[in-house]
């Protein structure tokens, strides 16, 4: 469970980090349907261009542009978002209409963990 609050964490920091100086993030957690659920972090930030969107989720990717060379960061956030997401049976993923249009970061999960092997009741 601890990795799944670092998840969240983590897009949430990045939600305020590319928000600017008007921080507005909007955090709704949605039932998809009975079998799956979605986290859903919308910033009206600085927005992330097609291209981008496309490698956000990669090992160290971190967005370019100058006007954002003071954010701080790894650049493995994302990645590591993701990789909990898969960890426990679902995904992640990012929309934006473009640079100064804000990002949506989705985290779609199970409703019910996937059993390990070794661990049935």
């Amino acid at each position: 469970m601890d990795d799944l609050r670092t998840a969240v964490s983590n897009v949430l920091d990045n939600a305020v980090k590319y928000s600017g100086e008007h921080i507005d993030v909007r955090i709704r957690l949605e039932s998809l349907d009975e079998k799956k659920l979605a986290l859903k972090v919308q910033d009206q930030g600085v927005g992330i261009s097609p291209e981008d969107l496309k490698r956000i989720f990669k090992r160290f990717h971190r967005l370019a542009p100058r006007s954002l060379s003071h954010v701080k960061g790894t650049g493995l956030g994302l990645f590591i978002v993701k990789s909990i997401a898969k960890k426990h049976g679902g995904t992640a993923f990012a929309t934006s209409e473009g640079e100064g249009q804000g990002t949506t970061v989705v985290i779609e999960l199970p409703k019910s963990a996937p059993v390990q092997p070794g661990t049935e009741a």
